[in-house]
């Protein structure tokens, strides 16, 4: 399914879907990994904080509630400590160097604003899921 939301909120939102996925699907617990994939958002990703906003929508912040003045610390901390606290809750390896990919000269069909998000689990099995930003 396509959910229209505004573009700066559409990666955020992204985010949610997805840890929504794990947790209704009981593997929540279980992933020990996770691979974001940007697509037509790399083009414009550091300028309306794609990046960002995938991050803080995997802590399980609220973009309508979050302090603005402690993203750039949360991001910080998942940066140097190469670990990212799933929904506020389980604790998995993340760099954002290896981990946060740019594909600048990828398109997917249906939308050039696209992000996939791969998880990896403890039994050795993925799962991946592709998301649309399609503007407001």
């Amino acid at each position: 399914m396509v959910h229209l939301v505004p573009i700066h909120w559409g990666p955020w939102k992204a985010a949610e879907l997805f840890l929504k996925v794990l947790k209704t699907n009981a593997i929540f617990n279980q992933v020990t990994g996770l691979k974001i994939l940007l697509y037509g958002l790399a083009k414009t990703c550091k300028g309306h904080a794609t990046d960002v906003a995938n991050l803080l929508g995997l802590l399980g912040e609220d973009p309508v509630t979050i302090d603005v003045d402690r993203i750039a610390e949360k991001v910080l901390d998942i940066t140097t400590m190469v670990s990212l606290l799933l929904s506020g809750e389980h604790q998995i390896n993340f760099s954002v160097e290896e981990d946060l990919l740019y594909s600048y000269h990828e398109s997917l069909e249906y939308h050039p604003n696209a992000l996939t998000f791969q998880a990896f689990f403890k039994n050795g099995s993925a799962l991946s899921e592709t998301y649309y930003s399609v503007g407001g």
